[in-house]
Order: structure tokens, then sequence, then C-alpha cells
């Protein structure tokens, strides 16, 4: 049940409590033990955030060898197509020696963010 809360809102980054408030009677150490173990087991990423941790849904089979891009005023997370991403990650090492892991998370301001809009 927990999965499909993420599975269902693939571009939506959810807290553990945000979870536990959609998933009534389960407790919210049960939530806090799931989104760990699906998290170890690539289901779920962390997204960075200066606050309570967020996790969004990650597809093992689909989401390794790419970055992403984090919309730092609605939270959503987009993931870059493996061409972009790998001209991306070279630009880097090339301008400045330093590797980009394939989970790494840009951030920026969606179009529906900048155009005052709920994505």
């Amino acid at each position: 049940m927990i999965l499909s809360v993420f599975r269902s809102n693939p571009a939506k980054s959810f807290t553990a409590r945000e979870v536990s408030g959609l998933l009534p009677g389960i407790a919210l150490a049960t939530v806090y033990r799931v989104i760990n173990r699906l998290s170890g087991d690539g289901y779920l990423m962390k997204v960075p955030s200066g606050q309570e941790a967020l996790f969004q849904y990650r597809n093992p089979e689909s989401c390794s060898g790419h970055l992403h891009i984090k919309c730092s005023r609605c939270g959503c997370v987009w993931h870059i197509d493996d061409s972009i991403s790998s001209v991306i990650s070279r630009e880097i090492v090339d301008a400045c020696g330093f590797e980009l892991l394939n989970s790494s998370m840009l951030e920026g301001i969606c179009p529906a963010c900048r155009e005052g809009k709920e994505p």
C-alpha cells in the first residue's frame, strides 16, 4: 500500500508523515520502516530537502544512468534524458574535474511554477 502511494504519484515527493496521513490505520513507524526498505531496494529515492526527508518513486529498471531535476518551489522531480545527462556530466568533468553520480539532483524552477500555476 505504501509503494502504491508513490507509484500512483510518480512526479511527487512525500514525507513519511504525508504517506501516513494518506493511509489511516498504518502506523507512522511502519511507514518509516517500509520507506527505508523500499529505498534500499531501489524503489524510492531520497529527494534533497532542507527540512523533513522527502522520498519519490523510482523505477529501478528505468531510473539509472541519468540525472534528475527538482523544482525548488513545488518539489516535483523529473528525470533528465540519458543522452542529455551524459552531456551535462561530461561537461562538468571537462570544466572542473568533478564527476556527478547517476542519482545527482539539479534544482531549478519548473515551467508551471514560473508561470504561477500548480504543476
